[in-house]
C-alpha cells in the first residue's frame, strides 16, 4: 500500500507556506509604504511643474474665466504653490493669481487642494542656512512669475496671503520683494514627506533657478 504523509510533516509543511506567506506579505507591505510615501514626493513635484509651466506660459486659464474675461484685460501675476510642515499638514494648494487694471486688485483663481496619500505628513521643510527646527511648523509658497522659470519663495515671515485673499503685489501692481525669504539667491528649499513613523521620507528639492527634483534622504 501506497504510504501517505503523517500529521508532523503535514504540520511542517504547513508551517513552512505559513512562514513563506509571512514574509511575502510583510515585504510587500513595507514596499507598499515606500512607494506610497514616493508616489506622494512625484506628485508633488509634478505640481511644482504644472505651475511653473503655466507661469512660464502666462496662463490666464480658459477665455470668460475670471483671470481671462471675454473683452476684458487682466494681468497675471503668477502661480503659486502654498505648504506648511507639521504634524497634521497632510494636504497643500496651488492656483494662480491675476490682477486687475487700474485698482490692481488681485484674485485667485484654479485653485485646488491636493491631499496626500493616508498616513502621510508634510514633515520638514528646509532651506539653507535655516530650517524649521523639531516641534515648528514652517509655512511656504512657492511663486513662479509669469514668462519666466525663475521662482520666489516666501516664508512664515512674510504673513502668507490666503488662497481667497491673495496679497502678493502692492497697490501699484508691483510684486513684494520684501516677502521673498532672506537666504542666499543659491539656497535649495527641500520639502519631505514622510510617513506617521517618520521611518520613510522623500524630498522635493527646489533650486532658484526653477529646478525641482526628488531625492530620497
Amino acid at each position: 500500500m501506497p504510504k501517505g504523509f503523517s500529521l508532523i510533516e503535514l504540520m511542517i509543511v504547513v508551517s513552512l507556506f505559513g512562514v513563506a506567506a509571512s514574509l511575502v506579505t510583510a515585504s510587500y507591505l513595507n514596499f507598499e509604504k515606500n512607494q506610497r510615501v514616493k508616489n506622494a514626493a512625484s506628485t508633488l513635484k509634478n505640481e511644482v511643474r504644472l505651475i511653473q509651466n503655466k507661469a512660464a506660459t502666462g496662463d490666464k486659464g480658459p477665455r470668460g474665466t475670471v483671470c481671462n474675461p471675454s473683452g476684458g484685460t487682466t494681468t497675471l501675476g503668477g502661480w503659486y504653490l502654498k505648504i506648511q510642515s507639521g504634524a497634521s499638514q497632510t494636504s497643500y494648494s496651488i492656483g494662480g493669481v491675476c490682477i486687475a487694471p487700474v485698482t490692481f486688485l488681485e484674485t485667485s483663481f484654479e485653485r485646488r487642494t491636493i491631499t496626500l496619500p493616508r498616513d502621510l505628513i508634510v514633515n520638514k521643510i528646509t532651506y539653507t542656512p535655516v530650517s524649521d527646527p523639531p516641534g515648528q511648523t514652517l509655512p511656504m509658497v512657492i511663486f513662479f512669475r509669469p514668462l519666466s522659470s525663475q521662482v520666489s519663495f516666501l516664508n512664515a515671515a512674510s504673513a502668507l496671503p490666503s488662497d481667497t485673499a491673495p496679497d502678493f503685489f502692492d497697490d501699484s501692481g508691483v510684486f513684494f520683494a520684501n516677502k521673498v525669504i532672506n537666504p542666499p539667491p543659491s539656497s535649495t528649499v527641500k520639502i519631505e514627506l514622510a510617513d506617521a513613523t517618520l521611518s520613510r521620507k522623500y524630498q522635493v528639492a527646489i533650486e532658484p533657478t526653477g529646478e525641482v527634483n526628488e531625492i530620497k534622504p
